[in-house]
């Protein structure tokens, strides 16, 4: 896993400036929009199970994901497990963050390709995870799976690297309000059974909302 923070002021919309163009899928998920759907009301009162626990680590690190998380934005090459990265958009304090951090194993500050990077690791024995984080402000937290990931993230989002572009997003129509999550899976991309590629499908784009007791999806 890896890690990144940026600015607030596009907090909860997708902003396709901040997805890598070799990306061959991202999902974006509206936190606080879900939050106010039915569904995601549900899973904050089932999260009420927890909130001891909950309240404990929001003290520590100064953040409460229940409140604080605005959007994430998740996207990968292939369908490998090392070759994603994730940016989740809300209101983070760096020096909590960093204190809890500390505490890790292995826990080490790099410099690689002009980036500030943590790492750590986490688990045991032979399950042990290493992780690549750096923390550039207060308002967006970037998560990758590999520290190649990480560095291709913070390239974009420095505007050192190019970054998703339109005709990319398979047709969607996104705009404030008209979804909780949505995503886009470039399928020519990605290994797929022979017989799948009959149908000659470039791309699927999706949109999930929530109108009255419904969700309801769009492709």
């Amino acid at each position: 896993m890896s890690a990144s923070v940026a600015g607030r002021a596009q907090a909860r919309e997708f902003d396709a400036k901040q997805v890598p163009t070799s990306v061959h899928w991202f999902f974006h998920l509206d936190v606080d929009g879900f939050k106010k759907t039915k569904l995601g009301q549900f899973a904050l009162k089932q999260a009420k199970e927890f909130g001891s626990e909950l309240d404990l680590l929001a003290k520590q690190l100064q953040f409460d994901f229940r409140k604080d998380l605005d959007s994430a934005t998740l996207f990968g090459q292939g369908d490998d497990e090392k070759q994603w990265a994730i940016l989740l958009q809300g209101k983070f304090k760096k020096v909590p963050l960093l204190a809890a951090l500390k505490w890790k194993d292995g826990f080490k500050q790099l410099s690689e390709a002009g980036h500030e990077i943590l790492t750590w690791r986490d688990g045991k024995g032979d399950k042990q995870e290493t992780h690549f984080g750096t923390i550039v402000n207060e308002g967006l937290i970037a998560l990758g799976s590999s520290k190649q990931r990480l560095v291709q993230a913070l390239n974009v989002l420095k505007g050192k690297a190019p970054s998703l572009q339109p005709e990319q997003l398979g047709g969607l129509k996104l705009k404030k309000g008209n979804y909780f999550l949505a995503g886009v899976v470039n399928v020519k991309d990605l290994p797929i059974p022979p017989e799948a590629q009959a149908f000659n499908v470039q791309s699927i784009g999706f949109r999930l909302d929530e109108q009255g007791n419904n969700i309801t999806a769009q492709l």
